[in-house]
């Protein structure tokens, strides 16, 4: 389970490039996750699942991570996605029993299909959480009752048909109210099983986290200073191609120690 949240890290990083900045700073900075204090699920709310299937959803019984995503996004949505249903996997815990994982499509224009080829590509290796996953397509009214109902922005760019918006995952008490906010990829398996125990027994304190700010802050600073500049696009690439090298260089000793072992 290390080995896996190790190397979805790195490819997380590695992957990550300079994106086309379309979107000013001062729009960037309205990606946020800002939920009021007495956020919960709205009634009344109609989608579709990843099957074509009519789905509402509404309090389950069970805690609930939602989180927000763009079916075809380029940049960070699939590898949060895995990172997330990583640490569902490695906390032990029982998609559909424990905790019920739903995602909720950004972009009014995907649907089953869309939905249905991310779960196909990042879920494939955790069948039994690709099974319970709901990932869910509405309408404007209903994604946007969604995203004000726990304080959710995104910024949408006509240009590149890509949203900027935070890596924040929503845990949810059983009867629907915000129990607390999680970075999707920054959440290790013991604080998720910590935080979903809370949920289950009712807690409703905290917060947003730091690190899903900092993903629109990273977005924000490369379109602040111009990614049309190659002497910023070389330096950072460099930067990360370093990085990753040596985070490569640790999971080949890891590997190495477990197979000598």
């Amino acid at each position: 389970m290390i080995l896996r949240r190790v190397t979805l890290v790195l490819a997380l990083l590695c992957a990550a490039g300079p994106a086309a900045a379309a979107l000013a700073p001062s729009e960037l900075s309205k990606a946020e996750a800002a939920p009021p204090p007495d956020a919960r699920l709205p009634e009344g709310l109609a989608f579709i699942d990843q099957a074509g299937r009519p789905a509402a959803l509404g309090p389950s019984g069970t805690p609930t991570l939602l989180i927000f995503a763009d079916y075809t996004c380029r940049h960070v949505c699939g590898s949060a996605l895995t990172l997330t249903a990583a640490a569902i996997e490695s906390a032990g815990l029982a998609p559909g029993r424990d905790v019920r994982f739903v995602v909720v499509g950004l972009d009014p224009k995907d649907g089953p299909a869309e939905a249905k080829a991310m779960a196909d590509t990042r879920l494939a290796d955790m069948p039994e959480i690709a099974r319970a996953t709901l990932l869910l397509s509405g309408d404007q009214e209903a994604v946007g009752r969604l995203e004000r109902a726990f304080g959710y922005r995104a910024e949408y760019d006509p240009e590149t048909d890509q949203f900027a918006h935070q890596a924040a995952a929503f845990l949810l008490t059983p009867d629907g109210r915000l129990s607390d906010v999680l970075s999707e990829i920054a959440m290790t398996p013991e604080t998720l099983r910590a935080k979903v125990d809370a949920a289950a027994a009712g807690a409703t304190t905290g917060s947003p986290g730091l690190v899903s700010r900092a993903i629109s802050l990273c977005y924000g600073f490369a379109a602040a200073h111009g990614l049309h500049s190659e002497a910023v696009i070389v330096g950072l690439r460099g930067a990360a191609l370093g990085f990753c090298a040596l985070m490569g260089f640790a999971v080949w000793r890891l590997v190495r120690r477990r197979a000598a072992a």
